[in-house]
């Protein structure tokens, strides 16, 4: 399938996505959210873990914005740095942006 067989409202939804999630605006990821009919999520530690979560995953925004929410994530007590705080800042960031890239890739299929 090409680009272009993509229907328009579709381009828009991933369009939304990108300019939400890259901006980190709650307004805008809550905007996002209900277009996509998800409830907004009152915990706004779950909120903003769910936020980094999605980003450092995301394949069309730049590798700098999924650092930056892998660090968040390394920041803010996630999962991974729990269970691996025998390793370096630095060992754990390594490791999850080769998961990231492994599981995700680096760029779009086109």
């Amino acid at each position: 399938m090409s680009p272009q067989d993509i229907p328009n409202d579709f381009k828009k939804i991933v369009e939304a996505r990108k300019e939400a999630f890259s901006s980190l605006s709650k307004q805008k990821i809550e905007a996002y959210m209900e277009i996509c009919g998800i409830k907004p999520i009152e915990d706004q530690r779950i909120f903003w873990k769910g936020v980094h979560i999605a980003r450092a995953a995301m394949v069309d925004i730049p590798m700098e914005l999924r650092e930056k929410s892998i660090e968040w994530m390394l920041d803010n007590e996630s999962l991974y740095s729990f269970i691996s705080k025998h390793l370096s800042r630095e060992e754990q960031k390594e490791q999850l942006m080769h998961f990231y890239e492994v599981r995700y890739g680096n760029e779009l299929d086109t």
